[in-house]
């Protein structure tokens, strides 16, 4: 008898795991993201115990949070939450499969009492589903006449108003979103989890890299050593750290690299096209190393010619 009993609970752990699986598998697609899908699979075995409770007749613990997304420039913090209301909405987090993506242009208005019927119609726009607000730090920002505290005051209270109603969830740079929750005293209170969106480290740009290669039925052949070489060089070069979009920008280079490089090849083949090679990956990268001093040398111009 106990081993029919841990035979029946065998098959239901793997049967539930096959449904995690199933659930938060558009998320597996994305490299890195660690502390996203650890919050994930914890979010779904709590929401799957509070059925159970439900079916008991027992209370639900699990309550809609408010989030904040915080990491550098393109690791994944919009790109994460377009994903998260089909997630949401098919784990039955939220009661529609809805985001409603805003900034402070959106939000901040130009009058007296204009931000607060912007804020809200926003927000009822968003009602069943989330409201994503990108550079969320962006509205306490202004002098004196802006009205941007306006909106963090009055986004405070309709978080608390809507709390069963709506999952808002706060975006931008991890120092900058430090300064937005001194703001106000009450916006920490209304965040449930905080996520941290890590740097990209050189072997997970690559994956990104290859990703988009198989995307665009492209083969990468031998580039790998290419790639990180031509990163390290870039990182003794520049203090800035590569991101989801410098891989995106260093595919475009590539791609037009390769396309000079056929061109000047005769009795190409339906292989070749789909070939990318070292020497494209060299060339892609001086490409962007070349464009990059360009475009500093051109601010430095500007600088002093309005100095």
């Amino acid at each position: 008898m106990a081993k029919e009993r841990l035979k029946g609970r065998i098959s239901f752990t793997i049967e539930k795991e096959k449904q995690v699986s199933k659930e938060l598998a558009s998320l597996a697609t994305f490299v890195g993201l660690a502390d996203m899908k650890r919050y994930l699979e914890r979010l779904y075995a709590s929401l799957q115990i509070d059925k159970e409770r439900t079916n008991a007749k027992l209370p639900a613990l699990t309550k809609a949070r408010h989030m904040m997304f915080i990491g550098n420039p393109g690791t994944g913090k919009t790109s994460v939450a377009r994903e998260l209301a089909t997630i949401f909405y098919k784990i039955g987090y939220i009661k529609e499969n809805k985001l409603i993506e805003v900034s402070r242009s959106d939000l901040v208005g130009e009058y007296v009492g204009h931000t607060a019927q912007r804020m809200k119609q926003c927000v009822t726009q968003a009602l069943g589903g989330i409201l994503f607000i990108d550079e969320a730090y962006a509205l306490s920002r202004g002098g004196e006449k802006d009205f941007g505290r306006e909106a963090v005051d009055t986004l405070v209270k309709l978080m608390e108003d809507y709390k069963d109603e709506l999952i808002v969830i706060l975006a931008g740079y991890p120092v900058e979103m430090g300064q937005l929750l001194q703001t106000n005293a009450g916006l920490t209170s209304r965040i449930g989890e905080i996520i941290p969106f890590d740097d990209f480290t050189n072997k997970e740009l690559y994956q990104i890299f290859m990703s988009r290669l198989d995307q665009a039925s492209l083969v990468g052949e031998n580039i790998e050593s290419v790639f990180m070489r031509e990163l390290a060089i870039l990182h003794s070069k520049d203090n800035s750290i590569p991101n989801g979009r410098f891989i995106r920008s260093l595919f475009d280079h590539v791609v037009r690299a390769q396309s000079v490089r056929l061109l000047r090849e005769e009795n190409r083949t339906t292989r070749d096209l789909t070939r990318i090679l070292p020497q494209d990956m060299r060339r892609a990268f001086a490409d962007m190393e070349f464009k990059s001093r360009r475009e500093q040398d051109y601010y430095r111009q500007r600088n002093r010619t309005h100095s």
